[in-house]
């Protein structure tokens, strides 16, 4: 994954995505965050936001990568200049950010 140039990740990320969704659930959120920063710095602005919201989903019970994950979607949508789904991604870090053990 890492020794592949940024540019030749779209000939890449179908046996990529396969390689992933075979791992356990619990170790899939790693290779997708890497996705979802390559996918995000070659300008594939809809398949990177994809992979940050699957993190914020899928791993919804590991709240702090869920976060992250979901800043990192908003971002991209303020960038591609989306600002109402990117009002939609601010409302669910909140949800998540209530819904966390350590909110007070």
């Amino acid at each position: 994954w890492r020794l592949v140039p940024p540019p030749e990740t779209n000939s890449n990320l179908s046996s990529w995505f396969d390689f992933r969704d075979s791992l356990l659930r619990p170790l899939q959120i790693g290779p997708t965050e890497f996705l979802a920063d390559r996918l995000g710095r070659i300008s594939s602005a809809d398949l990177a936001v994809g992979e940050w919201t699957r993190i914020a989903t899928v791993h919804a019970d590991r709240y702090h990568r869920a976060t992250i994950a979901l800043s990192a979607a908003r971002a991209i949508l303020i960038r591609e200049n989306r600002q109402l789904e990117a009002e939609r991604y601010a409302a669910w870090i909140e949800q998540l950010k209530e819904k966390s053990p350590s909110a007070p």
